[in-house]
C-alpha cells in the first residue's frame, strides 16, 4: 500500500512540473488571418503574438481582454475597428489602412483599434493610411470618434504611439 501511494504522489507531482514548464493553452502564435481570427476571438483573454504581417478582411470587432503582442507586425484589410471593446493589453503592433474611407455614419463611438477602451494598456502602436469621414452626425451627440479608440476609461494607458491618418 505505501508503493501504491509513493507513486500516485510521484505522478502527481510529475504532472504538476510538465505543467508548470508547459506554454499555457491560451499563448498562441498568429501568422495567418485564419489563425488570428480562431486564436483572438477563440480566447479573447488569452496572449497572442504576431509572428508575420496578416492582412483581416471581412474581420468582425470582437470584446478582448487578453494580449495582442504585435512583436513589429502589421494589420492590414479592416474596414471598421480591430475591437468592440478592449480591456487587455496591446503593443508593438501597426495597423495600416489604404486610404480607404470608413464612413462613421450615426451618433456612436469609433475607434480603428477600438471602439471604446476599459483600463486597457496600448503601447507601442500605430495607426496610418485611414480617413475616417463622419457623416449625419448631429449637433447634440457628437460621437467619441478617434483612430485608436472612440472613448476611453477607467485608467488607460497609452505610451509610445502614433497616428497617421486624416479625418474629414
Amino acid at each position: 500500500m505505501h508503493s501504491y501511494i509513493e507513486k500516485v504522489f510521484a505522478f502527481v507531482v510529475a504532472i504538476g512540473i510538465v505543467a508548470a514548464f508547459s506554454p499555457s493553452v491560451s499563448d498562441a502564435n498568429i501568422g495567418t488571418a485564419d489563425q488570428f481570427v480562431a486564436s483572438v476571438a477563440g480566447d479573447p483573454t488569452g496572449t497572442h503574438t504576431l509572428t508575420a504581417d496578416i492582412e483581416l478582411s471581412g474581420w468582425m470587432p470582437c470584446n478582448f481582454a487578453g494580449t495582442l503582442d504585435g512583436a513589429g507586425h502589421k494589420i492590414t484589410g479592416l474596414t471598421g475597428a480591430l475591437f468592440s471593446n478592449l480591456t487587455g493589453t496591446v503593443k508593438d503592433l501597426t495597423i495600416q489602412g489604404s486610404a480607404t474611407e470608413i464612413a462613421i455614419t450615426a451618433d456612436a463611438d469609433f475607434g480603428v483599434l477600438a471602439v471604446v477602451a476599459s483600463g486597457a494598456t496600448v503601447s507601442g502602436c500605430t495607426v496610418s493610411g485611414f480617413k475616417l469621414v463622419s457623416q449625419q452626425v448631429t449637433a447634440k451627440v457628437y460621437p467619441g470618434m478617434g483612430f485608436f479608440v472612440g472613448r476611453a476609461y477607467d485608467g488607460c494607458s497609452f505610451n509610445a504611439w502614433s497616428v497617421d491618418s486624416r479625418c474629414s
